[in-house]
């Protein structure tokens, strides 16, 4: 404009640089203050986050540092035909003025219509499904077998080999590996790179449910389950319920499994627990051992020495060290008849056998004791599926919340939900302090606080504009998607 003017070059770059310094320096300072809340963000998100936040950081600076010196310098140096023509109205400045005109003539259909527009995009806030973190395409999953307790190795084994002819054939898997226990087996499962696949991580996984249940109803009481990484954290709703009794709290683990199943799109739900092993309780007769001088400890020390055995010495080799432990023989302690025969010498010489005070009883051993908060628990969890993982949880709780539990016995969500419960406070806290940061800078850089709060009153609409399409594109709100 200056130089259609008739401004020399140098003197028109300097000028029209310093009349735009202070709305470049405003909008790239405003832009860098968003990203400062970060920091009071837990540290997962921080962690995640930092570097693309310093990144954009850094970016902004430079392109600050090239608009005010090294586009100046370029608008000086170079020669272009400059024409009077920019001095006329264009056409769109023609529509924008009366467009404005048009808003003044009609302000209070104007202040009700942007009071409607913020009414819904609230709306569409609160039905925008909500996330922890956003999820990223994998490459890779993994599938469980699991077995019931005692299963036999061989077992374990056909069917992985079952599965491992499943997975070969799917044209998008690159490689599996297999680890194979007695009761719990893990198949690792590799795939192509996205560029090379035209389905995604999940329409793999739903394409093999099918061939996986006919597998499963061949063995007995077996259940498979697919789990991509970082899964439990982000994609699994997580139910912990809390008692003391191990049999009744799988009864309620069952009955809510149950509830959860009513819920359509969930996936792969399961039960957390495995249940004992079959064993056998001595329980002593207190008042039969006394009479022999016998106390409960004292019963269960000898039976240790007898069955499992103790350290008697140690044999040293040139480099290693043997333990030598004396117990008795296999074929002595190898039936319950030879259990209940097992004999304990007294001080006094006299022999007394374990059926004489005590007696067997079979029963069922706990596998594993899960404590959390110093309460013993049991979990019930469930694949998110297509939902997001705050929908995914709503659905849940409406499913399960009617349902009655024994008095001392309770549920409560596990430790990714009360994440997404945080993580939304702090987004809050976070856009309220970017908003008043940026309002500082603006009152400071125009002296004024009337104009930042006339700059800033786009920034609800903007929103509107930003839900809507969260919306239409099917996003879920998290971090990344702010």
């Amino acid at each position: 404009k200056r130089r259609g003017g008739g401004e020399p070059p140098f003197q028109a770059a300097g000028h029209g640089a310093s009349q735009m310094m202070l709305a470049i320096v405003s909008s790239t300072v405003s832009s860098i203050i968003v990203f400062l809340p970060i920091v009071f963000i837990n540290k997962e998100i921080r962690i995640l986050y930092i570097g693309l936040a310093l990144t954009i950081c850094f970016s902004l600076l430079a392109s600050l540092w090239v608009a005010l010196t090294v586009v100046p310098l370029l608008a000086s140096r170079l020669s272009f035909p400059v024409s009077v023509s920019v001095r006329r109205p264009l056409k769109i400045r023609t529509l924008y003025r009366r467009f404005i005109s048009a808003v003044l003539r009609w302000r209070w259909l104007a202040g009700a219509l942007v009071l409607f527009l913020l009414a819904a995009g609230w709306q569409i806030y609160n039905s925008i499904p909500k996330e922890f973190l956003g999820t990223a395409e994998a490459e890779d999953f993994t599938v469980f077998v699991e077995l019931p307790s005692g299963a036999k190795l061989e077992i374990s084994d056909q069917a992985v080999a079952k599965l491992e002819k499943v997975l070969n054939e799917v044209p998008e898997i690159k490689s599996v590996s297999s680890r194979i226990e007695k009761w719990s087996s893990k198949i690792y499962v590799k795939l192509h790179p996205l560029s090379q696949r035209t389905r995604s991580t999940k329409d793999v996984i739903d394409s093999l449910r099918p061939q996986v249940e006919e597998i499963e109803r061949g063995f007995r009481e077996a259940f498979i389950y697919f789990e991509e990484p970082h899964e439990v954290e982000s994609n699994e709703v997580i139910v912990e319920i809390y008692g003391w009794n191990y049999e009744i709290l799988n009864q309620l683990a069952v009955e809510m499994l149950k509830g959860m199943q009513q819920v359509p799109g969930l996936t792969d739900l399961k039960i957390r627990w495995r249940r004992g092993r079959p064993e056998w309780l001595v329980r002593v007769d207190k008042q039969k051992a006394a009479r022999h001088g016998l106390s409960v400890d004292d019963v269960a020390q000898a039976l240790h020495a007898q069955m499992r055995g103790l350290r008697a010495t140690l044999y040293h080799t040139e480099a290693n060290e043997v333990e030598v432990v004396t117990r008795l023989q296999e074929a002595d302690r190898a039936t319950l008849e030879k259990l209940k025969r097992l004999s304990f010498t007294l001080p006094d010489r006299t022999v007394v056998s374990l059926e004489q005070i005590a007696r067997l009883e079979p029963a069922i051993g706990p596998s594993k004791i899960w404590r959390k908060n110093k309460q013993r628990m049991i979990q019930v969890s469930a694949n998110r599926g297509r939902y997001a993982f705050g929908e995914a949880a709503q659905k849940v709780y409406g499913a399960i919340q009617e349902m009655p539990f024994p008095e001392g016995y309770y549920w409560r969500f596990g430790s990714n939900y009360w994440k997404l419960i945080q993580n939304q406070k702090e987004l809050s806290f976070a856009l309220l302090l970017s908003l008043a940061l940026i309002f500082l800078v603006l009152a400071s850089l125009f002296e004024s606080l009337l104009q930042p709060v006339i700059i800033m009153a786009e920034v609800p609409l903007g929103a509107f504009g930003a839900f809507v399409t969260l919306k239409m594109a099917h996003i879920a709100l998290n971090v990344g998607a702010l």
